[in-house]
């Protein structure tokens, strides 16, 4: 019985750490692909078009 115990306590804080091990690499790739939204945005907002634009409308 108390190897039973053993055993089930084991395999939940293998579970915890998986689920943590998911929540981590999930908020990773978030992030991720947070800062790359945002890299675009300022990368179509600047773009060289974009900049011509806003020089010849300062004309």
């Amino acid at each position: 019985m108390e190897a039973l115990a053993s055993i089930t306590r084991i395999e939940q804080q293998r579970t915890k750490d998986y689920e943590r091990l998911l929540a981590k690499k999930y908020l990773s790739q978030h992030e991720w692909l947070a800062q790359k939204s945002t890299l675009l945005e300022t990368q179509i907002f600047f773009s060289p078009q974009k900049i011509h634009q806003l020089k010849s409308d300062r004309k």
